[in-house]
C-alpha cells in the first residue's frame, strides 16, 4: 500500500504541473490501478478516457488466499470510488461491463490493435504437413491437450512445433523425447515466431472456452495467428468478437479428438484452398484491425465528449 500512495503522489505532481487543468487536455489511462484513478485531481476539467486491458481480479494470484482477497478487495473499493472522474472507456471485451459500473458514459471494445511494421516475406511452406503453436505454455491455455490430440495422429509426414516458456513446458519436453516429430523451440525471437507462422501448414490455439477469464481476454496471438496468412484452428472463446469466427477453423467440440479432427481436415485442403482462406483472414486484420482504425474509434468516442 506504500507502494501505491507514492505512485498515487508521484503521478499526481506530474499532472498538476505538466497538464493544465483547462478543459483543452486529454488524459488517457492505460490500465485499471488504484494509483491512476486516485492521481487524478478531484475537480478536473480535462476529459479522462479509461483504457481497460484486464480487470484487477484477472491479473492473476490465488483469490482463495485471505490475504491477495481482502488486498484485491481494497483496491477494487479505491477503483469504483474514483470511476466518477473518468467520461469514457476502453474495454477489451464488451463482457468487463459485467465488473466495471459505467454510470451510462460511452464506451466501446477494442480487442487489440495490429501494427503490421515488422515485414516478414512470404515463406516457402515446410514438406512435412506442420502444426504449430506459439504462445505461453501454460496448462490452462490448453498446451496438455494440443499434445494429446497430436498423439492421435499417427500418419509420420506430421510434425507439431511448439515455442514458448511456461509451466506445462516439462509435459512439452516429455513428450518431445518420446515422439521424435515434436519440435520445441524455446522461447524465440517475434521475428523467428513469425518465420515459423509463415512456414507451418496449420496454426494451433488450444485455449478453450471453458474458464471464466475467457470472457474478459482477448488472444494476443489471435491477430498474429490470422495476419501471418495461414489457416488458424481455435476454439470460439467469449472474448473474441464474432466478427472473427468466419476467419479461423472450430473444433466440434472441446475433446482432444474435435480437435485432432479439424487439424485434420484443415491439411486434407488444397494448397489452393489454405491459401485462399488465410489470405481472407489476413486482409481482415489488416484492413480492419490496423492503428488507423482502432485509434480512431477512440478519438471518434472522445470527439463527442468535446
Amino acid at each position: 500500500m506504500i507502494d501505491s500512495f507514492s505512485k498515487t503522489w508521484s503521478l499526481n505532481k506530474i499532472i498538476n504541473k505538466e497538464i493544465p487543468n483547462d478543459k483543452d487536455n486529454i488524459i488517457l489511462v492505460y490500465g485499471m490501478f488504484d494509483y491512476f484513478l486516485k492521481a487524478i485531481p478531484k475537480k478536473y476539467n480535462n476529459k479522462v478516457c479509461l483504457v481497460v486491458p484486464d480487470l484487477p481480479r484477472m491479473m492473476g494470484g490465488d483469490l482463495n488466499n485471505l490475504k491477495i482477497k481482502l488486498y484485491l478487495g481494497y483496491i477494487e473499493g479505491v477503483i469504483n470510488e474514483n470511476l466518477y472522474k473518468i467520461d469514457c472507456f476502453v474495454f477489451i471485451s464488451k463482457f468487463m461491463t459485467d465488473y466495471v459500473d459505467v454510470k451510462g458514459k460511452p464506451w466501446i471494445v477494442i480487442e487489440g490493435i495490429y501494427n503490421n511494421q515488422q515485414i516478414v516475406e512470404d515463406q516457402s511452406k515446410e514438406t512435412n504437413n506442420t502444426i504449430l503453436y506459439t504462445g505461453t505454455l501454460d496448462v490452462r491455455y490448453g498446451i496438455i491437450e494440443l499434445l494429446e490430440s497430436f498423439s492421435l495422429i499417427s500418419d509420420k509426414n506430421f510434425n507439431l512445433w511448439i515455442c514458448g516458456e511456461g509451466a506445462g513446458k516439462s509435459e512439452v519436453l516429455i513428450a518431445a523425447s518420446k515422439d521424435s516429430r515434436i519440435n520445441y523451440y524455446g522461447q524465440i525471437s517475434t521475428e523467428e515466431v513469425l518465420i515459423l507462422q509463415r512456414k507451418a501448414t496449420v496454426l494451433v490455439n488450444p485455449r478453450k472456452n471453458d474458464m471464466e477469464f475467457t470472457k474478459f481476454s482477448f488472444p494476443s496471438k489471435t491477430m498474429e495467428y490470422l495476419a501471418s496468412g495461414t489457416p488458424v484452428v481455435m476454439y470460439k472463446l467469449a472474448g473474441i468478437p464474432e466478427e472473427y469466427y468466419p476467419y479461423f477453423f472450430t473444433p466440434e467440440d472441446s475433446s482432444v479428438i474435435a480437435l485432432k479432427n479439424k487439424l485434420l481436415e484443415v491439411v486434407a485442403l488444397s494448397n489452393d484452398e489454405r491459401e485462399k482462406f488465410g489470405r481472407g483472414a489476413q486482409r481482415f486484420i489488416f484492413e480492419n484491425k490496423n492503428p488507423k482504425l482502432q485509434v480512431g474509434k477512440i478519438i471518434n468516442m472522445i470527439s463527442e465528449l468535446l
